[in-house]
């Protein structure tokens, strides 16, 4: 299992949620264009970083469940666009 962040790293983002989702956003960002493409990865991103922090931390505490949450939302937006 690898890990993606220190808690070091949380911990000083703890009173500012919106640089904590910046600096997630621009963490997870490479990993999300590599898993789905490039067309996608910012829309991607971006949901991935508006989820609630009791969603958001543990979606990116490691790159397995990181790469579950791409494929969902992934997932979802090709729901989307077929209705």
């Amino acid at each position: 299992m690898q890990t993606l962040f220190t808690s070091d790293e949380f911990k000083r983002t703890h009173n500012e949620p919106k640089e904590r989702k910046e600096m997630i956003g621009n963490a997870i960002y490479e990993t999300v264009e590599k898993t789905i493409g490039a067309e996608a990865a910012p829309k991607i991103t971006g949901m991935i970083i508006d989820l609630s922090d009791l969603e958001l931390i543990p979606a990116v505490s490691t790159l397995e469940n990181l790469t579950a949450k791409i494929r969902d939302a992934h997932n979802l937006l090709q729901q989307i666009k077929q209705k």
